[in-house]
Order: structure tokens, then C-alpha cells, then sequence
């Protein structure tokens, strides 16, 4: 109990933000939006605050005479809370005595490990592969062999990673991300599509006019993890590793420091404010034509098809570049029931539910291109494929199925690596991007920089394996 108790301290602490010299500030109220089902009537959405220590008498699943099943997911966009709902409504009216609370809080990463200190955690949760490693080695999640022993052979390569031999979460969804061009700028300058890291050197280079304000590419360089992505995409595809196959620090490797020499050289010809960005702005930079190429899964696409339709057409995905070898950060947005679960039964069944064609294509066509099918009968089934923004981006879409071959994660980074227990604390650390930063913003000597992160590392991984970040 000692033993995960630290650990849930250690989560918390985290999510909060990684600090190793300094304690991590009382967590503050939550507020978190939460859809409850009572006697098969939605009621309105309230608003419930949550501290650290919420009432397990008034949150805890399973009591009362009929039966409770609580899900509680980070997806918070109103069509992704519509796809939650419309499974609970079915849910409920095929098991008469059951409610489904669905839980929707802001800060996910924070109110998990919440309930869970307080035992009240839900049945059901999203997680993702960093977060599933750590939850599996306490005993946190039940195992879900029972559903690919089932659907095993219909999952998509790379969609789930076993660990301890044991799978641990089922896939609902899996997001590519992708470089993104403008062809008809492309097509006028007679450049073909890059492929390689050259041809990405190059072009950025040739599309560059900060005159005009326009910038060849857009690189990330603000506080997010996402800034640590486009290292880690240059580093696995100059065949370099961030941990070794021994999970210890790899950093200060040649194929590393080779990587953000790389990623230095394509900063150049980025918007000057990309050194603040994080996610949304490499969306907002294409679709307001600031650049020739950006990053970013299909969403890039499907903003792009809403907020300035006339560019969507000349909007256009690549590989990522090629050096050494090709590699494509992959995200497994999956599902898992908790070990602490009283509704081990019904988790299953709703989870079945949640995958079906009827439920799960909606679900997948809210961001269509970047939320792909899981599963190799979904994949090209005309239910899927039948939505128009996939009908006018057929070689794009087949281009992200093809990027499933060379996915990477930090979870999980080769085929010979061992799932990396270690990966989601270091995502909620700044290590990364400080690094990065030092290099890009501040100038700073590459070697010098990696070696500090290197440090940095072996301290986090002290912290983590005495189950504390302080």
C-alpha cells in the first residue's frame, strides 16, 4: 500500500509539474463537467468542483441499489462528449438498473490520480500508452486480454503494445502526426513533395520571405511537449533514441546531437513567434497561409477545411523526412478499466458497445483523417471512408495508414525496446524542451545541452524509481 500511495503521490506531482528542486504547490480546486444518467433521464450537465480529497461516499461507483458505471474521459470536445452520451443512452436502455455517469474534467492528467487517492476512481478511463505503463506496474488497471483474445487479429499494427505480457487497454483510435504542405505553392515553383530531410532543408529555405510574412515551415519552440516532438521525430528518423534499449539516457548521442542540428537548421526559417507556440499554433499558421508546411495529425486538415476552405484542397500531407530511416509519432488513444472497478462486467460490455461500427465511426468521423480506425475491417470499410473530407483526400488517407508501419513513441520507441515505464514522467517534465530551447532560443552549444539533459534524466529516473519526483 506504501508502495502505491507513493506512487499516486509521485502521479499527482506530475501532472502538476515536474520540479526537482522545489515541492510541488497544493493541488487547487478542479472544476470538472459532469453528465449524470438517473433513472434513464439525462439531466442537465452541472458543474462539480473536485478537490483532493472529493467525498468517496459521494463519488464512489457501485452503491445504491441499482448499479453505477462511471467513465471519465480526456476527450472534451462537444462532439467527442455527443459519441459518450449517445453509447450511455443505448447502454442504459439494453440494462435496466444501470446509470453511467460520464465525466468529462479539464484536466484529466490531474483528476485521475485525484479519485484514485480517494477511492473513487472511475470504471472506466482513456489513457494513453506513457500513462498505461505506469498504471500497470501498481496493479492500477486490469489487464484486457479478454478483449484481444477476441479481437485480436482485426487490430491495427502498432495500435496496442503488450506489457509484462499483458495487453492493457483497448484502442479506440490512433492519431499520426504528419507534415503538411501547401501543392499548389509547391506545384508552382516546380518542387516536388519533400521526402527527404534535404528536400524539407530545401524547401523551407525556398519558401522563405519574412518580408511577406511568410515562413517556410513551422517548428514549435514554446514551453509544451510538443516543441520535445519535433526532436524526437528527426532523432528516431536519423536512427538515434532518447532512451537506449536498456532504458538509460540517450541524448548525448551522435544521432542525437546530428537531430537538433537538424531541427536548428529548419528553425531558422520558422515564424519568429513559433518560439512561443504549442499545438493549436501549428494549425493556425497553415490554414492563415504563414507557411509552407506544418505539422500536426488530420486535424491541421480538418481546421483547415473549416475556418478557410478555398487552401483545403492544395492542402496536402508528407511522410516525415527521411535520414536514416522513416518514423511517425503514433498516439493510442485507448480505453482501460481499473483495478478497483465494482462493475468489471458492465466495463466490458459498454466497452464493446463503444466499438462498434455504429458508435465508434461517428466518433471517428469528428476529426476524420486524424482519428483512424483501430481496427483493419474499419479501416476501408465504406462506413468510414464514405465521409468527404476522406473522399477529397483519398491519397492522403492512404499515406496515414502507411505511416502506422513506422510509429513511434516515446512509450514505446523500437521494436527493441521494452515498453518505457519511465516515458510518461519524463513527458511531464520540461527536460526536453528546455534542451531544445537552449539550443534553438538561447544559442546555446548542442553538446553543452545535451549533456545537461542527459543529467537531468538520470535525476528523474532516480526520482521515479524511489516512487517520488522530489
Amino acid at each position: 500500500m506504501k508502495a502505491t500511495t507513493n506512487y499516486i503521490l509521485s502521479i499527482m506531482l506530475l501532472s502538476i509539474g515536474f520540479s526537482a528542486c522545489q515541492p510541488a504547490p497544493a493541488p487547487e480546486p478542479i472544476v470538472e463537467t459532469v453528465e449524470k444518467v438517473v433513472e434513464k433521464v439525462v439531466e442537465k450537465v452541472v458543474e462539480k468542483v473536485v478537490t483532493a480529497t472529493p467525498d468517496p461516499e459521494q463519488s464512489a461507483p457501485g452503491q445504491g441499489d441499482n448499479r453505477v458505471l462511471s467513465v471519465m474521459t480526456e476527450e472534451i470536445s462537444p462532439e467527442s462528449q455527443a459519441f459518450y452520451r449517445s453509447v450511455a443512452a443505448a447502454f442504459e436502455a439494453s440494462h435496466p438498473g444501470v446509470a453511467v455517469i460520464l465525466d468529462f474534467p479539464p484536466k484529466f492528467g490531474e483528476s485521475l490520480p485525484i479519485r484514485i487517492a480517494a477511492g473513487a476512481a472511475p470504471d472506466i478511463a482513456t489513457m494513453q500508452l506513457e500513462a498505461q505503463l505506469y498504471y500497470a506496474d501498481q496493479g492500477l488497471i486490469e489487464p484486457a486480454d479478454w478483449w484481444f483474445d477476441v479481437h485480436g487479429d482485426d487490430v491495427v499494427e502498432n495500435a496496442s503494445v503488450p506489457y509484462n505480457g499483458k495487453q492493457w487497454a483497448i484502442p479506440y483510435a490512433l492519431t499520426y502526426e504528419m507534415w503538411w504542405y501547401r501543392q499548389d505553392l509547391f506545384e508552382k515553383a516546380g518542387i516536388a513533395r519533400p521526402d527527404t530531410i534535404e528536400n524539407y532543408l530545401a524547401a523551407a529555405k525556398y519558401f522563405n520571405n519574412p518580408a511577406k510574412n511568410f515562413y517556410g515551415i513551422g517548428i514549435a519552440a514554446g514551453p509544451s511537449e510538443w516543441t520535445a516532438w519535433h526532436y524526437e521525430i528527426l532523432l528516431w528518423a536519423n536512427g538515434g533514441f532518447v532512451f537506449d534499449t536498456e532504458l538509460k539516457p540517450a541524448v548525448t548521442s551522435t544521432e542525437s546531437r546530428e537531430a537538433l542540428a537538424y531541427l536548428k537548421e529548419l528553425y531558422k526559417y520558422s515564424p519568429p513567434e513559433s518560439a512561443t507556440w504549442e499545438w493549436w499554433d501549428s494549425i493556425t499558421a497553415f490554414l492563415t497561409e504563414q507557411v509552407a508546411m506544418s505539422m500536426y495529425g488530420g486535424r491541421l486538415l480538418v481546421h483547415t477545411a473549416r475556418d478557410n476552405p478555398e487552401l483545403a484542397p492544395a492542402t496536402r500531407v508528407m511522410m516525415q523526412p527521411m535520414i536514416d530511416t522513416r518514423a511517425h509519432p503514433i498516439s493510442r488513444k485507448s480505453h482501460v478499466i481499473m483495478a478497483s472497478s465494482p462493475n468489471k462486467d458492465l466495463a466490458k460490455e459498454f466497452i464493446e458497445l463503444m466499438m462498434t461500427d455504429e458508435f465508434l465511426v461517428p466518433l471517428l468521423h469528428t476529426v476524420p483523417v486524424h482519428l483512424t480506425p483501430p481496427l483493419k475491417s474499419m479501416q476501408r470499410s465504406e462506413a468510414f471512408m464514405s465521409h468527404p473530407l476522406i473522399q477529397s483526400h483519398l491519397e492522403d488517407m492512404e499515406m496515414v495508414y502507411d505511416a502506422a508501419r513506422y510509429g513511434r513513441s516515446l512509450g514505446w520507441e523500437s521494436p527493441n525496446h521494452p515498453p518505457n515505464p519511465y516515458a510518461g514522467a519524463l513527458n511531464n517534465s520540461s527536460i526536453l524542451v528546455e534542451m531544445i530551447q537552449k539550443i534553438l532560443l538561447k544559442d546555446e552549444d548542442i553538446n553543452s545541452a545535451t549533456e545537461w539533459a542527459q543529467a537531468e534524466m538520470i535525476k528523474m529516473i532516480k526520482d521515479v524509481d524511489a516512487g517520488s519526483v522530489q
